[in-house]
């Protein structure tokens, strides 16, 4: 019996290019569960720049472009046409199940369709939170996606939580059912061999206050001075255009602490580009304020990357303390340094880390575990 999957969220032109975590994950499930034989995924997204619907297959997902006519989305969730043709469109194409992974969930409530909102972090956590143009209309932002949310979460029958960390904040939002799937991740990062040969610190995420960039690169700074290592590199993939204020203090920080030659600000790079430094990586850190459920971090534990992170919301939740890795306060740069220096003076420890990281990966994040267990909320939902 065919199962027809109406799945919506943002994806990109190129697969092997996705524009953060959300397409990733979203990219991951679609294509393990376009393998599945008796599954019929349509994947809907909305897309700047064109005036009609754009269809085309790839690896048999159905890829549906929706005009994006509305510019903002906060407005067009709750009275927007673009709320009103997902809602049409979705319909038309009398799927068995609505999946969304997009805030447009919280403007479906009419939809008759049965559907689940897999939660990817709410806006209203992360806007506080944020720098540059984005921090400084927090102010506006925040109350009007508080709005949206609280209406939206009230409406939901159910919700997938790819962290404990959403299913605490939201205990008292919404009486949703909560299934716990993490997001999936390329099966390629688990093909990913090791071949460190000097020691590398890697780090991803756009260059941001909310990604602590600037307090990563003065814990790298203090480690230098403090252990004396004069081959350690610290190399940070994301974005380095959106906030270029905050990117300027980086850059002067770096310069002021002489670390021109030990620093790399490498921008974006795509798939291919992140399993190579993963590849080469002594160990991958994430010192963010911030986070719900890093892709990068399971990518890392996948490659079996021993991982440093924060100390907070989802992150400890991914890695064990002690046994995938070490888990950090993000402000205390010191004691930062301390378990870098742990890991870095330590192959073997380094290597217990990611064997640990690499199996727990597997059982978690692997695009076919991650898709056995969406089917199974798919089958219980349609049964009612």
């Amino acid at each position: 019996m065919t199962l027809k999957i109406a799945m919506f969220s943002r994806f990109p032109q190129d697969v092997q290019h996705p524009r953060g975590g959300v397409e990733s994950a979203t990219v991951n499930l679609a294509v393990a569960l376009a393998k599945i034989p008796e599954i019929e995924l349509h994947l809907i997204t909305l897309e700047d720049g064109i005036t009609e619907v754009q269809r085309s297959t790839m690896d048999r997902i159905e890829v549906h472009r929706l005009p994006k006519t509305f510019p903002y989305q906060a407005l067009d969730i709750l009275i927007g046409p673009g709320r009103r043709s997902i809602c049409r469109y979705i319909e038309s194409l009398k799927p068995d199940i609505a999946h969304f992974h997009e805030s447009y969930a919280f403007g479906m409530a009419d939809l008759k369709v049965p559907l689940v909102y897999t939660d990817h972090g709410p806006d209203t956590l992360m806007i506080p939170v944020e720098s540059g143009k984005i921090g400084r209309l927090k102010s506006i932002r925040v109350p009007i996606w508080h709005f949206v949310e609280s209406r939206g979460y009230s409406r939901f029958k159910n919700i997938i939580s790819i962290s404990p960390f959403i299913e605490e904040h939201l205990k008292d939002r919404t009486s949703a059912q909560f299934s716990p799937i993490d997001n999936a991740i390329s099966a390629s990062y688990f093909e990913t061999p090791r071949h460190e040969t000097r020691p590398i610190l890697f780090s991803a995420g756009w260059v941001s206050s909310r990604k602590n960039t600037y307090g990563l690169i003065r814990m790298f700074a203090a480690y230098v001075k403090k252990y004396n290592d004069s081959e350690i590199e610290l190399r940070i993939a994301g974005d380095k255009t959106r906030d270029m204020e905050y990117v300027n203090q980086v850059n002067e920080l770096i310069a002021s602490e002489g670390l021109d030659k030990r620093v790399t600000l490498l921008g974006n790079l795509d798939q291919r580009e992140i399993k190579t430094e993963l590849g080469q990586a002594s160990l991958f850190i994430l010192t963010s304020f911030q986070e719900v459920a890093p892709m990068v971090i399971a990518e890392a534990m996948a490659v079996g990357v021993p991982v440093v992170c924060s100390n907070r919301c989802g992150m400890p939740f991914m890695v064990e303390d002690r046994v995938s890795g070490l888990l950090v306060d993000p402000e205390d740069e010191d004691a930062t340094a301390e378990a870098v220096n742990q890991l870095v003076s330590n192959a073997t420890k380094r290597k217990e880390f990611g064997e640990a990281a690499k199996k727990t990966a597997y059982s978690r994040f692997h695009p076919d575990a991650v898709s056995a267990k969406t089917i199974a909320v798919y089958k219980s939902i349609i049964a009612g």
